[in-house]
């Protein structure tokens, strides 16, 4: 036999100086009944049978392998229930109709309510779909009847008292929603200036909602209180800004653009924007999304070729720094960035047979893992156990699932009920306080709500 003992992580009520007294006589008796090795390093003690193939450790009378076999054993059992019912990724149906042609967008994204309820942001659909991750309920007529018109609102923000202020596309009316309720208001903000065309929307510390437009239109500042919003000049056209962030430092909102330029937007009564022009010479490719790295206090960016990262400072937004940098892999496109616990930027391929990593303080690219074949994926978010998950374009393609921690890459099938060329919208958390499951709204061709169970999906695809 082979014992590890660990004195500091006994648990038994013996002091110290009987449990020493106890070790030492059982050893001794072991060495003479058995001839057995004992061996002493590192503070560990170990004693080794003549004949492990045969011999058995007994604890107090319990067949120690024994029990350690059967444990492993139910564990086994445990996981095939945990990932077979139900299995990690649930697919819930929402519509009847065949979607297998259809090309217009339904709901843009997805926003969980504090009630733990998720709304869809109607796109194009005349309802806003409203999901319950608990029962998997699925209500589309509790706010029907919206204009059927195309390319209505793109994002959603949750105000400070849990409204949700649906923000417009092509919409010239903000849809405001009480969860609680489940009612919606498209009267209260609706003289909003035509074409804002939305990318994004974040709320600011003072509770004011910033609305991006992706090129050319007017960036609006929303007050949920009173209902009351403005306008900026419309910025550049043709620009292409990113999903704006709120700064962790100060507040200010922040977004990069394709003609290279950082937008803030500093969130006083004032209500002004700047424009600071950068040179990223290795790279005329749009830019990811960004994210704040609290460790190196930067907004950080990738072109999408992954040819150039852009920080800036969030003490000093005046401080942007573009730095060329050498893909592992020519010819790659990256869709989204996430940041892993350990301050790693990860770098979600778009069209490309791997993922990339960003080391933002040393500056640099490499090469993560290789996929299995080139796959497309998008929206990439940080699950609360530290994993990676990114959904894929479009349905043959899987569930991208990316571990910091083991430093590996695996993948996951969507179920084969949902229609093949389905796509899906941003997704958000199950609830507001379950960051470990994902909710996933249909945006075209799709007819289906995915629930996706982050842990499970861990479990199930660790090695045997």
């Amino acid at each position: 036999m082979h014992i590890h003992v660990r004195p500091y992580r006994c648990r038994l009520d013996l002091s110290m100086a009987t449990f020493a007294a106890l070790v030492f006589a059982t050893c001794v008796a072991l060495v003479w009944a058995t001839n057995a090795h004992i061996e002493e390093r590192d503070g560990d003690l170990h004693i080794n049978t003549t004949d492990a193939a045969h011999q058995r450790i007994f604890f107090n009378g319990v067949d120690v392998l024994h029990e350690l076999a059967r444990t492993d054993i139910a564990l086994q059992v445990l996981k095939d229930r945990v990932c077979s019912d139900p299995p990690p990724i649930v697919a819930v149906p929402v519509l009847e109709a065949d979607v297998s042609g259809m090309t217009d967008p339904l709901w843009a994204a997805s926003v969980v309510a504090p009630n733990g309820l998720v709304f869809g942001v109607p796109f194009s659909a005349s309802a806003a779909l409203i999901f319950d991750p608990a029962t998997r309920a699925v209500d589309l007529t509790s706010i029907a009847s919206l204009p059927s018109t195309a390319e209505k609102w793109c994002d959603g923000v949750v105000a400070d008292d849990g409204r949700i202020f649906m923000l417009p596309f092509e919409a010239t009316s903000v849809l405001i929603i009480d969860p609680d309720s489940k009612s919606a208001d498209i009267t209260s903000i609706a003289t909003l200036p035509p074409s804002v065309r939305c990318i994004g929307g974040t709320k600011t510390p003072s509770g004011m909602i910033m609305v991006i437009p992706e090129s050319g239109g007017a960036i609006i500042r929303i007050n949920p209180e009173n209902h009351e919003w403005q306008q900026f000049d419309p910025i550049r056209g043709g620009d292409l800004w990113t999903r704006p962030i709120t700064s962790m430092v100060d507040g200010k909102v922040l977004s990069v653009s394709r003609a290279q330029a950082v937008m803030v937007i500093d969130n006083t009564p004032l209500f002004s924007a700047s424009f600071a022009q950068f040179s990223a010479s290795s790279t005329s490719a749009p830019w990811i999304d960004p994210i704040q790295h609290p460790t190196e206090l930067v907004l950080a960016s990738v072109s999408t070729d992954a040819k150039a990262l852009v920080t800036v400072n969030l003490k000093n937004t005046g401080v942007i720094v573009a730095t060329p940098l050498t893909p592992p892999e020519g010819g790659a496109v990256f869709s989204s960035l996430a940041l892993a616990p350990d301050g790693r930027v990860f770098m979600i391929p778009s069209s490309a047979t791997h993922v990339a990593i960003v080391d933002v303080a040393a500056r640099t690219i490499d090469t993560f893992a290789q996929t299995d074949e080139e796959h497309q994926w998008w929206h990439a978010m940080v699950m609360g156990m530290g994993k990676i998950l990114a959904l894929p374009y479009e349905v043959p393609s899987t569930v991208l699932v990316v571990d910091p921690e083991r430093d590996t890459l695996t993948t996951h099938a969507i179920p084969d009920t949902v229609p093949k060329a389905a796509r899906f919208s941003f997704p958000s958390y199950a609830s507001p306080n379950n960051d470990n499951a994902l909710v996933v709204f249909p945006y075209s061709a799709a007819n289906h709500v995915l629930l996706i169970n982050a842990p499970a999906i861990d479990l199930c695809l660790q090695d045997p």
